[in-house]
């Protein structure tokens, strides 16, 4: 027996991306037979028309992703769906009763993105991404805007494609990027929408990517997940344990992360990494500048990585509206459509 095929060479990040190929205009097809898509919308004032999402099961997931370049601002929500296939191959996690033919499993996640679509459509100019959208997005987030990828005739094995003209190094607790380092600042406590335009504010003359993703839960496991981390919270006092559960879990749940991520010169780090703590300590946000899981956390930041990063204890929200930006800079907005 051979453990070969489980060792990876740092520099052949492929390896470890899960894209395959564009098998659909709007569909990505990951090497594990996992899909996503992506919609980009504009930022919209909080308080509009409550966007109802359906209701997910295990298997599911969201990034909702903040991209900011010099001078554009840009926002994509990506869905995610892993489904749980059985020994007839029928899927086992579909948002219906039924279970669902394998050959049918791409026409049932597409028509979910579209009803996606329609929903934030009713709130905020909104599409979905096809094609070369698909591959800047992605090259964005590998990179913050240091490659383009022109899509090639055929769109397979574009994990190597995305990868291979970026200098990778995951030497020693660090991720050097065409020889800048990575820093990456993960939010505890999400930021209100205040304190979140005061953040993109003070970083509009850096490109960064912020990232949320929430792993989903249906209603039966997050409440049996919720059950099993909080066991040994306040023993022999009920009373207090129930209070404490009260408001955790909510209409959508799930494993949730809140990241920032930028590349800077090794002698622009440390400055910008006190510029950003400053911030930080002023809105009275608490904060880790990430270091031991710095890595983990950039891999699960990346669009469909759903094995990286996950990490209880679950939390729930009332609406997508909590996660999806609403910060609209002053100048005119970047237009998608």
């Amino acid at each position: 027996m051979s453990w070969k095929e489980y060792f990876f060479r740092d520099d052949l990040v492929a390896d470890r991306l899960p894209w395959g190929g564009l098998t659909h205009p709007n569909i990505m097809q990951n090497k594990d037979n996992s899909f996503f898509g992506i919609l980009a919308y504009e930022a919209y004032p909080i308080g509009r028309k409550k966007i109802v999402m359906p209701t997910f099961t295990n298997g599911w997931n969201i990034w909702i992703e903040h991209q900011h370049t010099i001078p554009e601002d840009r926002n994509f929500l990506i869905l995610c769906w892993n489904p749980f296939v059985d020994r007839n191959e029928n899927v086992l996690n579909g948002l219906g009763s039924e279970s669902i033919s394998w050959s049918k499993v791409k026409d049932a996640f597409y028509r979910t993105l579209l009803e996606i679509y329609s929903r934030i459509s009713e709130v905020t100019t909104c599409h979905v991404l096809e094609y070369q959208e698909i591959l800047d997005f992605l090259s964005f987030s590998l990179s913050l805007g240091q490659t383009k990828i022109e899509m090639p005739e055929t769109p397979l094995y574009l994990d190597a494609l995305l990868s291979q003209d970026i200098d990778f190094n995951f030497k020693e607790n660090h991720i050097l990027i065409d020889n800048k380092k990575m820093l990456v600042v993960s939010l505890p406590a999400m930021a209100d929408e205040k304190q979140m335009s005061v953040i993109y504010e003070s970083l509009a003359h850096i490109n960064f990517r912020h990232v949320q993703r929430l792993l989903l839960f249906n209603q039966q496991h997050a409440e049996k997940e919720q059950q099993h981390y909080a066991s040994r919270w306040c023993s022999g006092r009920k009373s207090i344990k129930k209070l404490i559960h009260k408001d955790i879990l909510n209409t959508i749940n799930g494993y949730h992360m809140d990241a920032f991520f930028t590349l800077l010169t090794e002698d622009m780090y440390n400055q910008v990494e006190t510029y950003i703590e400053n911030i930080l300590t002023t809105l009275e946000l608490p904060y880790i500048i990430e270091d031991f899981n710095l890595k983990d956390i950039w891999w699960g930041s990346l669009a469909g990585i759903f094995r990286a990063n996950t990490t209880p204890p679950i939390i729930g929200f009332s609406s997508i509206d909590e996660l999806l930006v609403h910060y609209q800079r002053k100048e005119a907005a970047h237009t998608y459509v």
